[in-house]
């Protein structure tokens, strides 16, 4: 397993044998998306080719749909093993060397507390040079292994929480480190040509222009006014990229509504803004592929 996170998010890849793989995707993606819908986690993924007889399967969301998921994914695979419920079985799990060094601690003493709490055999692989990850290996009953896993979750997610801790009160709202990177200038360059003809409507429905011209200058200048009128509505703040890029390709500063504010606590106060046109790259931590494609 890789596994990454910030403050309410984590990524975690297991490594299962290839041949057992299928029991998690089930006819056409049903038990795929099954396990999405029953623990919440954002995506459940798998890699196209076995690795040396192994196959990744990684899962995203929060640490605690993560953790149910890995569960699930968990209980099925000993079932396609046919393990009797109480038979011992080990799990593979890949950490970032940092991470890796985090589990163990000064001189193995996180290590040593964390068999002690699970009940879990935990090893971790000797360092090899220039690797960039190591493999933790859980071996126990189906209880212990699943403590184990779920302890590894947590203590690398108060471990990213450390290290973003500071980055992230930058934010009035809750946040994942991983959703601060800015949408590049390019692709409000790619829109806006979407933006100049909804401007154009908005500007004809409202009486401040048209959509007719005498030629090719007459529909620029239109253009350009009306999106010197246009509400342009960005629901997710990152760093105030987004207003910059759009003043600088024609829009007015002050008609560009990106705030470091909650977006869902707007929505549930019923706070959101008038704008014309929404125009956002949303996160992708936690549940937000699932709420927008709902």
């Amino acid at each position: 397993m890789v596994v990454t996170g910030g403050r309410s998010h984590v990524d975690l890849t297991l490594s299962v044998p290839a041949g057992l793989a299928g029991c998690l995707i089930g006819r056409g993606g049903a038990t795929l998306r099954g396990l999405k819908e029953a623990t919440g986690v954002s995506k459940i993924q798998l890699g196209q080719q076995p690795a040396n007889g192994w196959r990744s399967v990684n899962l995203g969301g929060s640490q605690t749909s993560v953790a149910e998921a890995y569960t699930e994914v968990a209980r099925l695979l000993r079932a396609e093993s046919r393990l009797a419920p109480d038979a011992p079985w080990s799990v593979r799990v890949m950490l970032e060397t940092g991470a890796a060094g985090a589990l163990i601690g000064n001189g193995g003493k996180e290590i040593r507390a964390l068999r002690d709490e699970t009940g879990a055999s935990i090893e971790v692989d000797h360092l090899q040079a220039s690797a960039s990850e190591r493999m933790v290996t859980c071996a126990g009953g189906p209880a212990e292994t699943q403590h184990a896993v779920h302890a590894i979750l947590a203590l690398i997610a108060k471990r990213q929480h450390a290290r973003h801790h500071h980055f992230l009160a930058q934010w009035a709202f809750e946040t994942d480190y991983l959703d601060h990177f800015e949408t590049p200038a390019d692709a409000f360059a790619d829109v806006m040509p979407l933006l100049r003809c909804r401007a154009l409507d908005v500007a004809a429905s409202t009486r401040r222009g048209s959509c007719s011209s005498n030629g090719a200058d007459d529909d620029d200048t239109a253009a350009a006014a009306a999106l010197q009128e246009l509400w342009v509505y960005d629901p997710y703040y990152c760093q105030g990229a987004v207003r910059r890029a759009l003043v600088a390709l024609g829009c007015a500063s002050g008609r560009v509504l990106n705030e470091n504010a909650d977006f869902y606590a707007a929505v549930e106060a019923r706070r959101v803004p008038a704008h014309d046109l929404l125009l956002t790259n949303p996160p992708y931590s936690g549940d937000h592929k699932v709420t927008r494609r709902r």
